[in-house]
């Protein structure tokens, strides 16, 4: 298994070894739907999945992102359950492209390009119509931006992981700049909430509006990749458990050990993710769904 990504639907998308994604419901009493497989036709592994906030589109991104030899699709958005395909980005020669992110029901996109497999920086893309509304410029090299996208898609914030000190910037999903936060932005609670970070060493805190303006402090431990769980709970794949926003406890701990890669950004695996009303993540060889 190679990512997994979960729904507040209750879909969840597992991407397996064999290059195939197992895509199955989860309802109060466990799987309400047979569990399906979409074959995905490319050169590599997957190395990422994410599902739409509906549970009803999925993107998928190849593990080879090193486009010297080009000529395959590396990127795909696909239409569930029928795994139709809604959108692709291949790689030429030289160019290559990896983490596709998707928000606002498929309408609003965002990936990282590189260069003879070397990363250069981010795309955001709406696709109703189709228009690429941000690219990183031409500088020479990674400035390490990390796109964070919210669930209805009518803005975008990027991460700027090499400035000193970090800052986060925050667009309208037009591509115009509203403002710039203090801090490392994490992920977004909602259309309306951006969770920064001071320092990942050191993990205190804001949540800022989608205009920047400040909405409060947070005191949480480091939480690596994460999904927002409800309008209050973080689940955290370091510490496989899920955090309350607004008082710091736990609120749930996976009962057996978790395989995940803990590191946040936007070239890793998730191997944890939240369905609904289950936590589903890895545990040596086998997938658990946990309630939570």
């Amino acid at each position: 298994m190679t990512a997994i990504s979960g729904a507040p639907t209750g879909d969840v998308a597992i991407a397996l070894s064999t290059r195939e994604i197992l895509v199955a419901h989860l309802g109060a009493a466990g799987p309400t739907s047979v569990p399906y497989r979409l074959p995905v036709a490319e050169p590599a592994d997957i190395a990422s999945v994410e599902l739409t906030f509906d549970g009803t589109e999925l993107a998928t991104s190849s593990a080879n992102t090193d486009a010297r030899g080009g000529g395959f699709t590396q990127l795909y958005l696909r239409s569930l359950p029928t795994g139709t395909t809604l959108s692709s980005w291949a790689a030429v020669l030289g160019m290559g492209y990896s983490r596709l992110r998707v928000a606002g029901g498929g309408g609003l996109v965002s990936s990282v390009f590189d260069f003879s497999g070397t990363r250069m920086g981010t795309i955001v893309s709406t696709l109703q119509p189709t228009a690429q509304v941000y690219r990183t410029p031409s500088i020479g090299g990674d400035p390490g931006e990390i796109p964070l996208l919210p669930p209805g898609g009518q803005a975008f914030a990027l991460v700027s992981t090499n400035s000193t000190p970090q800052t986060t910037r925050i667009y309208t999903r037009a591509g115009t700049l509203v403002t710039a936060v203090t801090g490392k932005g994490i992920v977004w609670m909602d259309d309306n909430r951006l969770l920064t970070y001071d320092s990942l060493s050191t993990p205190s805190g804001q949540l800022f509006s989608a205009t920047g303006s400040s909405l409060g402090t947070v005191n949480l431990p480091a939480m690596g990749n994460v999904n927002v769980v409800g309008t209050d709970g973080l689940y955290s794949t370091v510490q496989n458990s899920i955090y309350s926003v607004t008082t710091g406890n736990v609120t749930w701990t996976g009962s057996f050990p978790a395989a995940l890669d803990g590191a946040f950004g936007d070239n890793t695996s998730r191997l944890g993710s939240v369905a609904s009303g289950y936590v589903v993540y890895l545990s040596g060889h086998e997938v658990m769904a946990e309630p939570h």
